[in-house]
């Protein structure tokens, strides 16, 4: 703990009235100075007229012409960038459904695959008669159709909903 004593003497008030004088001293002292670095006032700074100055053809005609460029190099930019996204955007797509095929084939067992095609926004997979299909039923549900034959199964599943369901709305 530190402990600090106060007296009430003579030198307390002496090193008060020092510490005062000095801090006023140094207030003036930083006022004259800045005080002295502001250029006096001339007669003539007072009648300083501003004149507009006409711009030249010449500048305006070259001004639109660097303002219509500038504008084409946004619009391509702007065509681009949507390109790309729309590229990006295919990819993902084509990649969502090669995924579910993978998947489906997998549920159904390789070897009873006969046929996985896809066809107008469907895809159709054809199937021995003898394989399980329960497992694609559980996971499509109302997205497939089933279409039971003596020769094969026929499954068709809806892309387009299910690229709607897995990347949302668009």
């Amino acid at each position: 703990m530190i402990i600090s004593v106060k007296r009430k003497g003579f030198r307390s008030k002496r090193a008060m009235l020092l510490t005062l004088v000095v801090l006023l001293s140094g207030f003036v002292a930083y006022y004259e100075h800045m005080g002295a670095k502001k250029l006096p006032k001339t007669k003539h700074e007072d009648k300083i007229i501003i004149k507009k100055v006409p711009i030249p053809k010449k500048v305006i005609k070259i001004r639109k012409i660097r303002k219509v460029k500038k504008a084409k190099v946004v619009k391509k930019a702007r065509r681009v960038r949507r390109i790309i996204k729309a590229r990006k955007r295919r990819n993902k797509t084509e990649d969502l459904i090669y995924a579910e095929a993978k998947t489906a084939v997998s549920l159904v067992g390789q070897k009873y695959i006969q046929k996985v095609k896809i066809f107008d926004n469907r895809l159709l997979i054809i199937c021995d008669p003898r394989a399980n299909i329960k497992p694609l039923m559980i996971r499509y549900g109302a997205l497939a159709l089933i279409r039971s034959t003596i020769n094969n199964i026929q499954i068709a599943v809806d892309l387009k909903k299910m690229v709607e369901d897995k990347h949302g709305k668009k």
